[in-house]
């Protein structure tokens, strides 16, 4: 067991600090980060199929993301959308759970479509729709994905 003490001399530290000039401004302006919209009408299908029917927070989800104009057609566009994947879609379609923190992959998929819909990638988004319904619904399922996507 050491019991000697040591001296030891250390320096004191010395802040100094330089004001800026009074004309001083800063040269860019961080923008506050924006989620991606294609993700944000993830939560509003998420209670969609869950609750079954488009209640006050998917009214309330929609108003504040597609304003007051929009509203009717991103909830009606998004009642479609929930029944053509709940009915027709070539696999049973996979919603995570309402307080989910991860996506499944059909949700993947789906946020995907909306960001090449939102893009203006039509390629990308058709061949998104054809993995995920049979031809016969493929336009239904992209006129619903459009028109979700348009109001935002």
């Amino acid at each position: 067991m050491l019991t000697q003490n040591i001296d030891i001399e250390v320096p004191v530290a010395r802040n100094v600090v330089t004001p800026l000039p009074t004309d001083w401004k800063p040269e860019t302006t961080i923008p506050t980060p924006q989620p991606d919209r294609s993700l944000v009408l993830l939560c509003p299908l998420r209670i969609i199929r869950w609750e079954g029917e488009a209640t006050g927070p998917v009214v309330a989800l929609m108003l504040n993301h597609c304003g007051m104009g929009r509203v009717e057609l991103a909830v009606s566009s998004a009642l479609q959308l929930v029944d053509l994947l709940g009915q027709f879609s070539r696999r049973p379609f996979r919603f995570s759970l309402l307080g989910a923190g991860t996506m499944s992959a059909d949700e993947r998929s789906l946020s995907m479509l909306f960001a090449a819909l939102r893009r203006g990638d039509t390629a990308h988004a058709q061949s998104l729709v054809e993995w995920l319904m049979p031809p016969s619904h493929q336009r239904d399922l992209m006129n619903a994905a459009s028109d979700l996507v348009a109001c935002l």
